[in-house]
């Protein structure tokens, strides 16, 4: 289950995230989004991943803090709960909590003029 294999906790949505792929890694139906979510975890880069059609893991890297905070907000909160049923055929996770802080994007300072 999610949350077993990482300290990280999620949002979701049943949709794709486009482009910003990191890798692809092939998955077993039986336990895709731990997989993922070890790898995701594993990967300093990345902050998100989508799983699609039980059977692939996109790796993902949400660079612009704008495009994050979109993803974050437009998903929910993520409870291993979720009927199986109610996953789709492409789903992204994103990081929340603390992994959230660590990893989504930060605006960066604006310069000032002296």
């Amino acid at each position: 289950m999610m949350g077993q294999v990482s300290p990280c906790t999620w949002r979701w949505k049943d949709t794709d995230i486009h482009g910003q792929d990191l890798r692809t890694l092939r998955v077993d139906g039986n336990n895709d989004r731990e997989v993922c979510e070890k790898h995701c975890y594993a990967d300093e880069e990345c902050n998100a991943f989508v799983v699609w059609e039980h059977e692939y893991c996109e790796l993902k890297t949400i660079r612009s803090p704008d495009g994050y905070a979109q993803l974050y907000n437009a998903a929910t909160v993520w409870s291993n709960t979720v009927e199986h049923e109610s996953i789709s055929r492409r789903d992204y996770f994103i990081m929340d909590g603390a992994c959230k802080e660590k990893r989504a994007p930060k605006p960066k300072a604006a310069k000032s003029e002296l």
